[in-house]
């Protein structure tokens, strides 16, 4: 589906459809907001394992959150007691649903949240979650803002492997695919790590 749809972070479904494993039947894009989030705001999100038999071990990035309850039962000393405390990972065993309490207290976005197995994030199970202080103006779907856009460039989308994409850099506003070749050399961000930077020489 292009382009992604707006869905609503409180209840994400794992699933794999046509090939691809998805988030609410939704491809990963690096440039576009998933789940923008006002900052400083608890959040309630239900995770639900809609693909069978697959185990799917949901990992969010930078803010730990606190399992409520597990195919309806709170856990306890007899019932996923490692449950009992915050942790940054749940997993999600065949036909599981967690409803889990999150809150992202200090830093703006964006952070990755996907499933912690190698062969279904690298196949797109991977959603861009964005706490931020932007307002309500900012949607699931739009693009992530020019400011907090620290993908390093140049780079390419799985799903459009002939369009380079060349991210904010050298644009005044938000352009998502550029429709000419990529440059050889594009200027990083001035705030990317050379350990990083070269990574990508």
């Amino acid at each position: 589906m292009w382009p992604p749809a707006p869905f609503s972070i409180g209840h994400c479904e794992f699933v794999r459809s046509n090939g691809m494993w998805l988030i609410n039947q939704v491809h990963w894009d690096s440039q576009l907001s998933n789940a923008p989030m006002p900052l400083g705001v608890a959040e309630e999100w239900t995770l639900v394992n809609g693909s069978g038999g697959w185990w799917h071990p949901i990992h969010v990035h930078l803010e730990s959150h606190h399992v409520q309850t597990i195919n309806g039962r709170k856990p306890g000393p007899d019932y996923f007691p490692e449950k009992q405390f915050k942790s940054d990972t749940t997993i999600l065993g065949p036909n599981t649903t967690a409803v889990v309490y999150i809150k992202f207290r200090t830093f703006e976005g964006p952070f990755a949240f996907h499933c912690h197995a190698t062969q279904h994030e690298d196949s797109m199970m991977m959603f861009n979650i964005d706490p931020n202080l932007d307002g309500p103006s900012y949607k699931a779907s739009d693009p992530i803002p020019l400011d907090r856009n620290h993908t390093v460039f140049p780079f390419t989308s799985a799903h459009h492997l002939d369009t380079p994409l060349t991210g904010p850099i050298g644009s005044a506003g938000h352009s998502h695919a550029s429709t000419a070749p990529a440059p050889a050399s594009v200027a990083a961000p001035a705030n990317v790590s050379p350990l990083i930077l070269s990574t990508f020489s």
